[in-house]
């Protein structure tokens, strides 16, 4: 088996395989010194982490495909929309749920940690 390098072609896909396997191992690392709580939180935060990352990339995707005043239009808009749900879901994650706040923030910060990661991997290689 060889190891996959990481360069700037396939970036996104580390992010994304990252992010995963970050999630799963913070997910066991919370259940097994925390709480289920607590491993909620970590599990509730990354999952609505990675849909929010997901959401925000099939956005960009289809407003590049459009006019410069139409697409100014459409991300914003899908933006707002965006944020409401995010911001309505946390909102019931923490107050109907249960959910540890603390779990829920190391969740949500899953990509800037993967990202960080890999900022740093690539500095230390220069992109080889």
């Amino acid at each position: 088996m060889t190891a996959t390098r990481i360069h700037e072609n396939n970036l996104l896909t580390a992010v994304v395989v990252g992010s995963w396997l970050l999630l799963a191992i913070m997910t066991a690392a919370g259940y097994l010194f925390g709480s289920v709580q607590f491993a909620g939180g970590i599990l509730a935060g990354g999952i609505l982490a990675l849909a929010n990352y997901y959401w925000l990339f099939r956005i960009i995707r289809r407003a590049l495909g459009l006019d410069a005043h139409q697409a100014a239009r459409f991300a914003q808009l899908r933006y707002l929309l965006r944020f409401a749900i995010l911001a309505f879901v946390i909102y019931l994650l923490v107050v109907h749920a249960g959910i540890e706040v603390l779990g829920l923030i190391l969740g949500l910060s899953l990509l800037v940690i993967v990202i960080t990661a890999l900022a740093i991997y690539m500095f230390v290689t220069k992109g080889d």
